[in-house]
């Protein structure tokens, strides 16, 4: 009766945990027990015959199911779930569920208990179960199973790690004691005859099996599947104790040399061999990159990941590392093509610029030639707008940035080399840059170079004439994502006649259509002068 509830709660236990079928296969395993223990208890305390043999009745919900239930929970315990489909289960069941009905109507065939003797007259007195064919039926049949799961779980005691042993022959006691008591029941070995001492093995088996989940956390991960999983893992693990013994070592450790020949040395003397790695585990660092020398030479990534138990006590260190030496290599492949391509790209802006260069010269010669003043702005304009979109591409080739520059010093530049071609004296127009760094995406960065190009030419050519004295302004700033430009002279400023929405001049034209290729708003201002604002948001 103890085992019953012992069992009982085992059970329940196990429910509330349960999260595979291993949870349900002992689930059923546990019910199975306790009704062979609660009808051996209940039998013995009865005092009526009737009441005695109904209750041993009862039993046979135990004895007829435990061996398969058993058998069934090994498997899947030692992983040969490839035998647990649902039809081979219906089959293990077959003889058990006949068993079961033959146990239950025994009184019109006999061929379970072909007799029932009382061992005395006394009320209450033990029976005498003489046995029938059922009987070794069933226990031919449960003993095979029993024996087979017991080979099967010896088998898995081999193959398992040291820190599964102790559960796993707990769990050989738990099938092999039973199978011993009832041996002996079966061919009356016991000093009390008629007493089945089998629900006495069960009260063993049962405190073994509460050791073997409170204790050794049977219920928690399955040695197989920990061997499965540590076995298949592509990371290399090494599982250090608190006293920085090697405790396990799976096969992808190989990688630098480290075997199941190592368990049991000490982390000094494993690691020796790696200097580099062993300063990791030394400063217990959570992860790093590190390339192991000779004999191994490869790079690996580590991880070191202290373990604690349920109690938060330190167990053991574990360290898991992989072999980089591909992503490495690769890296490197990378590294050298971004290189390769930077150079390329950097050439190719180097060539657009002295391009560039080569037709702006080409115009300046053939300018020699022409004696017409308007024909000769027109070239001298296409030579400083070629200049401007040179500029930026000297830019790009000049920096490691090669999508984009930094707008900053453009203006300064472009504006210097403007005045140069435009100015005759130095001191009539003074010049007065202030911008502020910005970076700008080629994309931007030449419309708007073209932008400012037309607007510091057309305040050059037009708003100081015969020889006036006055300032040009050009200044930048970017407030949150908006940047503005700003072109202002204190010249003559536009003809009143002039309609600059509708003017015909190239400049004023390029000014509006550029602007509107970058989003940019064109401010005008003629009150004192001409000041031009060009305002548009900088892409992050």
């Amino acid at each position: 009766m103890v085992s019953a509830f012992i069992i009982l709660s085992l059970g329940i236990y196990s429910y509330k945990k349960r999260s595979s079928k291993l949870h349900t296969y002992f689930i059923f395993f546990m019910i199975s027990i306790f009704f062979w223990c609660l009808g051996a208890g209940m039998e013995f305390f009865s005092v009526a015959i009737w009441a005695k043999i109904f209750w041993i009745k009862i039993t046979y919900l135990g004895v007829a199911t435990v061996a398969p239930l058993w058998f069934i929970f090994v498997l899947n315990y030692s992983n040969y779930n490839k035998y647990l489909k649902p039809t081979h289960i219906k089959l293990l069941f077959l003889i058990p569920f006949i068993v079961i009905i033959l146990a239950f109507t025994n009184e019109w065939h006999r061929l379970l208990w072909p007799n029932i003797i009382p061992t005395s007259n006394r009320p209450g007195a033990i029976l005498i179960y003489e046995h029938g064919p059922v009987f070794f039926i069933n226990m031919i049949y449960s003993f095979s199973l029993a024996i087979i799961g017991l080979i099967i779980l010896i088998k898995t005691l081999i193959n398992s790690s040291k820190k599964y042993r102790q559960q796993i022959s707990i769990l050989i006691l738990v099938g092999l004691i039973p199978l011993i008591f009832s041996s002996l029941y079966a061919f009356h070995m016991l000093p009390i005859v008629g007493l089945d001492f089998s629900p006495f093995a069960l009260v063993i088996a049962g405190m073994l099996l509460a050791v073997s989940i409170f204790k050794f956390h049977f219920l928690d991960i399955l040695p197989v599947a920990h061997k499965i999983l540590f076995k298949n893992m592509v990371n290399g693990v090494l599982v250090f104790d608190d006293n920085e013994k090697l405790m396990e070592v799976n096969s992808a450790a190989s990688i630098i040399g480290i075997s199941h020949e190592d368990v049991g040395k000490n982390a000094n003397e494993v690691l020796n061999r790696f200097k580099e790695l062993k300063s990791l585990y030394r400063a217990r660092k959570s992860e790093s990159e590190v390339f192991l020398g000779d004999p191994v030479n490869k790079w690996i990534q580590a991880q070191i990941t202290p373990i604690y138990d349920d109690k938060d006590i330190f167990q053991g260190h574990l360290l898991i590392f992989q072999d980089i030496n591909k992503r490495k290599k690769l890296e490197k492949e990378l590294k050298k093509s971004l290189e390769e391509k930077d150079l390329m790209m950097k050439e190719i802006h180097h060539r657009v610029k002295n391009n560039f260069m080569i037709i702006q010269s080409l115009l300046q010669l053939q300018s020699r030639h022409i004696d017409d003043e308007d024909a000769l702005d027109i070239f001298k304009e296409s030579q400083n707008r070629i200049k401007a979109m040179a500029f930026v591409h000297q830019r790009l080739y000049q920096h490691d940035n090669l999508k984009k520059i930094n707008f900053g010093d453009y203006p300064q530049t472009l504006a210097l080399d403007i005045f140069k071609s435009y100015v005759i004296n130095p001191d009539q127009i003074i010049l007065d840059i202030n911008t502020e760094d910005v970076t700008l995406d080629i994309d931007t960065a030449i419309p708007l170079g073209l932008i400012l190009n037309e607007l510091i030419s057309n305040s050059l050519k037009y708003a100081f004439p015969e020889g006036r004295k006055g300032l040009l302004t050009v200044k930048s700033f970017l407030k949150g994502s908006r940047y503005s430009l700003i072109v202002e002279d204190n010249g003559i400023g536009f003809p009143e006649e002039l309609d600059y929405t509708k003017s015909d001049s190239l400049g004023l034209k390029l000014i509006y259509s550029l602007s509107d290729q970058i989003g940019a708003d064109v401010k005008l201002d003629t009150t004192n002068g001409t000041k031009f604002e060009i305002i548009f948001d900088v892409k992050n």
